[in-house]
């Protein structure tokens, strides 16, 4: 299960899961994404996460389309990542 993978992380401080959060809003400067609202999807409850970095690892990539920010869908060349 990948939650117990993240189990040391999680235990340690160093990483909180927001399981059942939908991605709803993102502030954006330029190209750097400042914070991202987010919703629970059970209670509505909405939080503000703000970090020097997001990382979007939904399968669909659900979050990049909030930020307004050049993106890339499927398999990029090498050319296109270096």
């Amino acid at each position: 299960m990948r939650e117990a993978q993240l189990a040391p992380y999680v235990a340690s401080g160093a990483l909180q899961l927001l399981l059942r959060h939908r991605a709803v809003a993102a502030d954006v400067t330029g190209d750097r994404v400042r914070a991202i609202a987010v919703r629970h999807v059970d209670t509505g409850d909405q939080r503000i996460l703000r970090a020097p970095y997001f990382a979007d690892a939904t399968e669909r990539g659900t979050l990049l389309p909030l930020t307004g920010t050049e993106y890339y869908v499927g398999a990029e060349s090498q050319a296109m990542t270096t």
